[in-house]
């Protein structure tokens, strides 16, 4: 089954939250996804669109659970209606029949730090992501008790626990056999929820429940709910890389006036000024502009014209360009694509074209500066 791990980013447009779907006692769903298997993950709730952030629940489900070869991965897959066939035969040198054990820990490490093998890649990864997140979706509404938690990372304290009944005929309704409990009790307390806690007798039917909570600690800890259709103990992991105010370390995530000056020094190769520093910083903080946006305008300005255009071979341009938008060496396919357009479009669209790439989207959309290493991300 998968862990709850901490994200590392986000959110984007929308809130982020993880959800760990923490129990269910349910009917199979009408298109036979095993609804047992699926409710049993941890789903991302955020809008994302970095490779990291997106591929997240295929990893937790790619990764965190014990299969034996890539047929069982599939076959289990293809029950949640997740297909993996769309990734590579092989990866790193490791073939994914021959060498299952060292594939699979290529693919988990190479999703984990975020590496880029190509596009067909990414939309093989993106793709079997879709599957676990519609997996859920489906499963999530099929009949059935349904409990689970949803973990907010810009407050990892919080616990919010969710719990509807959903039934194709009569009784539509279930009924708890008592609070939802807490192991080890020092962890969380029913003290340490809101006054509308489950209680003895308290109605769940399919409009749903919701009880907040907060973590006294940042261990792992086990939350159980009993109702006369059945009920469950079911672990909750810990808070990972707890700092000493209490939110989850997240290494990629920077303050406004770091990821600007992040962005200068990627692609215009100096420290920003000190009036583009406040300036694009308030920006971001107030949400007027977003780290893409700031990428775009410095690449398709006259100082970056002036330094890395003018009077230079059109293959050193293109390779300055792949260099400071996409973090990376040019393919000798782009390469050569990217020089023959390039007289006849102009800098600025070649630009504006990588930036508005599926690659650029899938590895830093609006909020990643476009850099190898370090990874610099604006979560505020």
């Amino acid at each position: 089954m998968f862990n709850a791990t901490k994200l590392q980013n986000r959110p984007f447009s929308l809130a982020r939250f993880v959800v760990a779907l923490i129990a269910c006692a349910t009917a199979m769903a009408a298109n036979g996804q095993d609804c047992d298997k699926a409710l049993g993950y941890i789903r991302d709730m955020n809008a994302s669109t970095g490779a990291r952030e997106s591929a997240s629940h295929f990893k937790r489900f790619f990764c965190d659970q014990t299969f034996d070869s890539f047929g069982s991965a599939s076959d289990t897959g293809l029950k949640l209606g997740i297909d993996l066939e769309d990734l590579p035969l092989s990866l790193e040198g490791h073939n994914r029949g021959r060498n299952w054990s060292e594939y699979q820990h290529s693919v988990c490490q190479s999703i984990q730090d975020d590496t880029w093998h190509s596009q067909s890649w990414n939309v093989a990864v993106m793709k079997a992501n879709k599957g676990v997140v519609d997996a859920w979706t489906t499963c999530v509404t099929a009949s059935g008790l349904h409990f689970w938690a949803e973990l907010n990372d810009n407050d990892p304290t919080l616990v919010v626990l969710r719990a509807k009944y959903i039934s194709n005929g009569p009784p539509y309704l279930t009924a708890a056999n008592g609070p939802v409990s807490f192991e080890p009790a020092d962890a969380m307390q029913a003290s340490d929820c809101s006054a509308d806690m489950i209680k003895k007798d308290t109605h769940i039917d399919s409009a749903g429940l919701i009880q907040n909570c907060h973590r006294r600690k940042h261990t792992a800890l086990s939350i159980a709910l009993s109702t006369r259709n059945g009920g469950w103990p079911i672990p909750i992991p810990k808070i990972e890389n707890v700092t000493p105010n209490g939110h989850p370390e997240r290494s990629a995530c920077r303050f406004a006036e770091e990821v600007v000056a992040a962005a200068y020094r990627q692609v215009l190769e100096r420290d920003p000024d000190p009036s583009g520093l406040v300036s694009w910083s308030a920006s971001l903080l107030n949400g007027q502009n977003t780290v893409g946006t700031l990428v775009r305008s410095l690449g398709t300005s006259p100082e970056y014209h002036a330094r890395f255009v003018d009077n230079r071979p059109a293959e050193e341009v293109v390779k300055l360009m792949y260099k400071h938008f996409l973090a990376r060496d040019a393919e000798p396919g782009g390469l050569a694509s990217h020089v023959q357009f390039l007289p006849g479009v102009g800098p600025e669209k070649e630009i504006q074209d990588m930036i508005n790439s599926p690659e650029y989207d899938l590895r830093f959309g609006n909020r990643t500066v476009p850099a190898a290493d370090p990874i610099i991300r604006y979560c505020n």
